[in-house]
């Protein structure tokens, strides 16, 4: 029980809550979850946070600035009024604390684990909830979703808690128990994701999982390396199949089936894709028209709306650096990726940690996610990753575990079993 209430006040779980509040809360709540997590965050940050920035941090703190004084500047010259003050201010108190708390915050091992265990234990909530929900208004074709009905909320967050899990399922070195266990609560999440309606999150996780499932295989010099947990994947692989056969059989997935079949069947992919097509021409055009400064903040829904001054939004977070920030957002954009991938890219992705391994396909995930729905504030958890991605990266300790697998028996290697680090 204290080890339970200790990971419930730790620093790493209320910037879970931080950054996924949104998906949850309710729009008639008195008190703004989203800003007290953030504070509680920040005061439990500092207590710990280093005496000195290194030098590679601070590189990142400058690029940072570089894109806020960007999105200053667009402001002054944005013709948005409404919706480039909204999007500044989200900016400033959001989507900034986001990535700087990303590299406050995971100073050691343990603090990373903490945080990959808390977006599981908020995904899994938000699941059993959602489930509910399902079953008892015994919803057909219509969106599940938690708080005000955010089903791309909840698709995020239960696509992350999968990808997660099937990382620890397919890598780690679990117990029989714990590995059935997690394979259970993998498939309660994926019943959630699947419901919810939320076709990108859904199609994002299955490619990222793909991913994955190719990278637990290898061949080399003739040998077949598979990953630790390999027949854990596999049983997730073959009894995830069979529930979701289950979970079609009964109607459950009437709701995203749909959805996803229109892509392929009607014109341009339906009113949905159709508008997002739209969205990406104008964004297109307006980077035309302004190819290195763009048209400011906040400028798209100008443009495509006529001059209406309401939230909208290309869906599409390179388009809209490109379109508000012109060439030289999108550069400063680009360059903040980079330096936070720095670690894995210099590595060449070979003895990637099991820790970095999860981030980096959550990170795949939301960028996904990043390129069809949502702006740059709605994003901000993309940003959290990134720089959690970074931190993780510096870490100079020698406990994590590293990604390994097994060599599989074969004519070449004489039937001998040998531990082997993936590459």
């Amino acid at each position: 029980m204290t080890r339970l209430i200790k990971f419930l006040l730790s620093k790493e779980f209320f910037f879970v809550l931080f950054l996924t509040s949104g998906y949850f809360k309710s729009s008639e709540s008195k008190i703004d979850i989203t800003f007290v997590c953030l504070l509680v965050t920040v005061v439990l940050a500092l207590k710990d946070m280093p005496n000195k920035m290194e030098k590679v941090t601070f590189r990142l703190i400058v690029v940072l600035a570089f894109i806020y004084a960007l999105i200053l500047i667009g402001f002054l010259y944005s013709p948005s009024a409404s919706y480039a003050i909204d999007k500044l201010i989200k900016f400033t108190v959001l989507t900034i604390p986001a990535f700087l708390i990303g590299i406050m915050i995971l100073q050691s091992e343990e603090s990373v684990k903490r945080f990959l265990k808390s977006i599981i234990a908020v995904g899994v909530t938000m699941s059993v909830f959602a489930i509910y929900l399902f079953m008892s208004n015994n919803a057909g074709i219509g969106f599940i979703g938690l708080g005000d009905g955010n089903y791309l909320g909840l698709g995020r967050v239960t696509g992350l808690t999968f990808l997660i899990l099937m990382i620890w399922i397919t890598f780690s070195r679990m117990p029989r128990i714990k590995a059935l266990l997690t394979i259970a609560v993998a498939l309660l999440v994926f019943a959630a994701l699947s419901i919810s309606g939320a076709r990108m999150p859904l199609l994002a996780a299955l490619a990222v999982g793909a991913l994955i499932v190719l990278r637990s295989v290898r061949i080399k010099n003739g040998v077949v390396l598979v990953s630790s947990g390999f027949k854990y994947l596999f049983s997730l692989l073959i009894v995830g199949v069979a529930f979701v056969s289950w979970l079609f059989s009964k109607g459950y997935l009437d709701t995203i089936i749909y959805r996803v079949s229109v892509l392929f069947t009607e014109k341009q992919g339906g009113v949905s894709a159709e508008g997002r097509l739209d969205r990406y021409n104008e964004a297109y055009e307006m980077f035309v028209s302004s190819p290195i400064f763009g048209k400011g903040l906040g400028s798209f829904t100008i443009f495509y709306n006529n001059g209406v001054d309401i939230n909208d939004y290309p869906h599409n977070i390179f388009l809209e650096f490109l379109s508000e920030l012109g060439l030289v957002g999108l550069i400063g954009f680009l360059v903040l990726i980079f330096l936070c991938l720095t670690p894995i890219l210099k590595s060449g992705f070979k003895g990637m940690k099991l820790e970095q391994s999860a981030l980096l396909a959550c990170f795949l995930f939301l960028l996904l996610n990043a390129n069809t729905t949502g702006d740059i504030n709605d994003n901000r958890m993309m940003f959290a990753f990134l720089a959690i991605i970074f931190k993780v990266g510096t870490i100079k300790r020698k406990e994590f575990e590293t990604v390994r697998s097994v060599k599989v028996p074969t004519e070449q290697s004489g039937g001998r079993i040998k531990g082997r680090q993936l590459a």
